[in-house]
């Protein structure tokens, strides 16, 4: 199973609220909900974007978890 922890990045780390979040990220608001919800995962490249933004790795964002 894949784990996105985003919105604690996004709550906990970069205390910003959705759209400020995704203005910080310069992504759409609406995929930024879908990464977040777990309805999509970014492509590669937008992944190594966001990851690059937050300076933390994908790994750190995304993982898979054996559950």
């Amino acid at each position: 199973m894949l784990n996105c922890k985003l919105k604690n990045i996004r709550m906990q780390e970069f205390m910003l609220n959705c759209k400020e979040f995704v203005e910080y990220l310069d992504i759409s608001k609406s995929q930024y909900h879908k990464y977040e919800k777990m309805i999509n995962q970014p492509v590669l490249e937008t992944a190594l974007k966001i990851a690059k933004t937050l300076n933390r790795s994908v790994h750190d964002i995304w993982n898979i978890s054996e559950e």
